[in-house]
């Protein structure tokens, strides 16, 4: 059981990280389109690749840093968790 519980927090944090990179340029597409339909493509250019240079963090940033934390919590869970034996002696 826990084997599952840490692949389905792997995986919901995976997707968590994937949301908020993929939101952050669904975001950043639409302000270059709207700085494009306006006049100004090489603007729009010009904003996608100061936005590439700086490294921005991508505005969702709660969804990545959430999505961070469930990834570590399930390997950590996985590591450190140890299966409680069995073969202990018995007093009987």
């Amino acid at each position: 059981m826990r084997v599952i519980i840490s692949i389905l927090a792997f995986i919901v944090g995976m997707g968590c990280v994937a949301y908020a990179y993929v939101g952050s340029a669904l975001q950043m597409a639409n302000e270059a389109g709207r700085t494009a339909r306006s006049g100004d493509e090489v603007g729009a250019v010009a904003m996608i690749i100061d936005f590439i240079m700086r490294g921005e963090i991508p505005q969702l940033a709660g969804y990545l840093y959430g999505g961070a934390l469930l990834i570590v919590l399930a390997v950590v869970n996985l590591i450190l968790n140890n299966p409680k034996d069995d073969d202990r002696e018995d007093p009987v």
